[in-house]
């Protein structure tokens, strides 16, 4: 990309327990234009052997160490804040598990940014760790995206700058934060998962779109994790997963309180009864128990949506 326009720009990256992927991250930076502007957050990770690397390896980053887990969002909004004290106009979130693929990746986002102020949430394509394919996830936003037209481009060799999506996950999101001083940043009642999806629906709420820009790309290397091996119980992962899922129907602020509620029972009670079906009775248990505390929250969580509908200018 010929002219590319500098921003004052700020990486983020949370890590957390992340030593196999943290070098290869932060390596693909040292290219970058913005390789002196990057912010790691540690989430007070108990392997101690990777922050001792990057204080060794990459020692003109600034590290955030936090004294408790706090989760993924809080962890971001953190290291937003910090950037926002350094006159950040844009901030560019990426996973610790992921890496660039082009040295100027994080430059081309922000000039594709620059002329479409209109987009909120900005992201590269996602490829997996042997960029051999797209990232499964990506693939399947892709294909839910009603604008096609980005395939009949690819075929004839005439890409636009950027695409809308109805959805990306927040592996790498390039924020404007111009927007977000309405849409707001990552909404603490999230731990871990869905507080992407919470951020995405506001988003769109607040009438800004969500693309990528098909000449930005990264690696998501997470199709290699280790998954829960216990049939019996639920892992703390899996709680999570199903607790975010569930607060992020509730929190939809695109649908009505009762249309939420409705969705979020509907899907509770389906998982249950997936769990009892296959005598999975303490994790239809554990379920159960999940979703109740979150009815118990009802009230709560609607001023909460309220709050968050409202937006946050001044």
């Amino acid at each position: 990309m010929e002219n590319i326009i500098h921003k004052n720009t700020w990486v983020i990256i949370v890590y957390y327990n992340g030593l196999e992927w943290i070098e290869r991250c932060l390596q693909s930076f040292e290219n970058s234009y913005y390789k002196d502007q990057i912010i790691v957050v540690d989430n007070h990770s108990p392997e101690k052997i990777g922050i001792a690397l990057i204080k060794e390896r990459f020692p003109a980053i600034k590290l955030i160490e936090l004294n408790e887990n706090i989760g993924f969002g809080r962890a971001n909004n953190l290291g937003i804040e910090y950037a926002i004290e350094q006159n950040a106009e844009y901030v560019f979130l990426l996973n610790q598990d992921a890496w660039l693929i082009e040295n100027d990746c994080v430059e081309r986002l922000v000039e594709v940014a620059e002329h479409n102020p209109d987009f909120g949430i900005i992201s590269p394509v996602h490829f997996n760790s042997t960029q051999t394919a797209l990232d499964e996830g990506f693939g399947i936003y892709l294909s839910s995206s009603k604008n096609w037209q980005w395939a009949s481009d690819t075929f004839f060799e005439h890409k636009k700058d950027i695409y809308e999506l109805p959805f990306v996950n927040a592996a790498a999101w390039l924020l404007n934060l111009e927007a977000f001083k309405k849409i707001a940043f990552f909404d603490p009642d999230f731990f871990m998962y869905g507080e992407d999806v919470d951020l995405v629906n506001r988003t769109l709420f607040h009438r800004f779109k969500i693309g990528f820009v098909p000449k930005a790309s990264i690696v998501h290397a997470r199709e290699n994790r280790a998954k829960s091996t216990n049939k019996s119980r639920l892992s703390y992962s899996e709680k999570m997963q199903f607790y975010g899922q569930y607060l992020a129907l509730l929190k939809n602020v695109r649908w009505s309180f009762g249309k939420s509620i409705l969705k979020f029972i509907a899907l509770w009670l389906t998982n249950i009864i997936e769990q009892i079906a296959q005598q999975s009775w303490k994790r239809s248990w554990q379920i159960l128990f999940i979703g109740l505390g979150l009815v118990l929250s009802f009230r709560r969580l609607y001023s909460s949506r309220q709050k968050y509908k409202r937006g946050f200018s001044h």
